[in-house]
């Protein structure tokens, strides 16, 4: 928000101090006020995604087995993997913990707010071997 609050008003004071004969001026500040709201979120969502790392890590080390976060984390996608019900559908999906249904790619993960199961299950593998000594 802090990002499209300043592209606000740098757009304002461009058009503030232009004399309306740079039409350029204007379509940057369009554009600006279109992409700099989105990269604030991107922003936002990778802050997220490393608060969930960080919180893994956290519990892992609190608990001295991150081994038992990773097996947790396993249930929980197991047990979302197969809704056989309605809830299956796609206005239910973020409602589970792991959506059931959700494709991952590169440019979806750039949207989410939590990383990938598999992902926070490889870090918690590293971590207990750093625990261990095995590395």
């Amino acid at each position: 928000s802090m990002i499209s609050y300043l592209a606000r008003i740098g757009m304002y004071s461009a058009l503030a101090g232009s004399n309306n004969k740079n039409g350029g001026a204007l379509v940057i500040m369009i554009l600006m006020e279109v992409t700099l709201p989105i990269a604030a979120m991107l922003v936002q969502l990778g802050v997220s995604r490393s608060r969930e790392y960080l919180a893994d890590e956290s519990g892992g080390r609190l608990t001295g087995n991150p081994m038992a976060l990773a097996s947790a984390l396993r249930k929980l996608e197991s047990g979302c993997a197969a809704p056989t019900n309605t809830y299956r559908e796609n206005a239910y999906a973020s409602m589970w913990i792991s959506n059931p249904i959700a494709k991952s790619s590169t440019l979806s993960n750039l949207f989410k707010t939590h990383p990938s199961t598999a992902e926070r299950i490889e870090r918690l593998q590293k971590l207990d071997m750093e625990l261990k000594g095995l590395r």
